[in-house]
């Protein structure tokens, strides 16, 4: 019954990220790109993937799956690693904006503040800097990308 719970939170959580990589996707080409040629690509891509023969299926869901285990086993580091604040060359911070002091150093609170901000909550921007130690050295920071 726990076990069943915890698929479905995953399973929302994940559809709250590709529905909001969606909008961010469609609200940016909202006056680039027209709809119907949108459609056509989309038709002629999906055209071209379905006419291919069986064997590219299966390369590209073996190709896709080495690389699904790679990020995977590269995700579960750096967490680890933020979460435990040790020796990796990266640090995900949340800051509440107009504030220079982040409000979560470790990995878990930053998902849970980036699930806050996917869910249109916006009172935090995500900070990620490489080599950043202390708090008060924050333009000390080789690369720093504010995603507000």
């Amino acid at each position: 019954m726990a076990l069943d719970l915890w698929i479905r939170f995953s399973m929302w959580l994940g559809w709250t990220a590709v529905v909001a990589a969606e909008a961010t996707f469609f609200s940016w080409t909202e006056n680039g790109v027209d709809d119907a040629m949108g459609y056509t690509v989309f038709l002629v891509i999906m055209l071209v993937t379905f006419a291919l023969p069986n064997t590219f299926f299966a390369w590209f869901e073996y190709a896709t799956s080495i690389m699904k285990l790679l990020a995977l086993f590269i995700f579960i580091l750096a967490g680890l690693c933020c979460s435990l604040y040790t020796g990796c060359l990266f640090h995900l911070a949340l800051y509440p904006i107009g504030s220079d002091s982040p409000s979560a150093y470790s990995f878990l609170r930053y998902m849970i503040g980036t699930v806050r901000i996917l869910g249109l909550e916006n009172t935090h921007q995500v900070v990620f800097r490489t080599k950043l130690r202390d708090p008060k050295k924050v333009d000390s920071a080789k690369w720093s990308a504010i995603i507000e």
